[in-house]
């Protein structure tokens, strides 16, 4: 999804056989996003041995996360990049399938995202 404002998603599953194309990376990819909302989203990258993110943010600002569901085999569950990113929330959300929750390029702050509530990999 590219170029939204005010974007609602909810109840998002996707499940991968085996990918067609190596071009197919993330399950969910955002880009220059401005009020997004997903709310029960499960599911992981198509090549998670590859380091690709089951979900991909660039330049995405205001966003709230609730109850996603890392699937099974997920490497990197959600990846932040860009600058003006920022604002992101991840509330209830069960990481626990996931090796590395979240990863934020350099130009992306700490602050940009806050937590609570999550279920994070030991």
């Amino acid at each position: 999804m590219r170029w939204a404002r005010n974007l609602l998603l909810q109840n998002v599953e996707v499940h991968w056989g085996q990918p067609a194309l190596h071009a197919w990376q993330s399950a969910l990819q955002f880009q220059h996003v401005t009020a997004l909302t997903v709310d029960r989203f499960t599911g992981r990258s198509a090549w998670p041995d590859q380091g690709s993110p089951a979900v991909s943010f660039e330049h995405v600002h205001h966003a709230d996360l609730r109850r996603y569901r890392a699937a099974e085999g997920t490497g990197l569950f959600l990846k932040v990049q860009g600058q003006g990113s920022g604002l992101i929330v991840l509330e209830n959300n069960d990481l626990r399938q996931a090796k590395v929750p979240w990863q934020l390029s350099p130009e992306v702050p700490p602050s940009a995202i806050r937590t609570a509530g999550n279920r994070l990999p030991r």
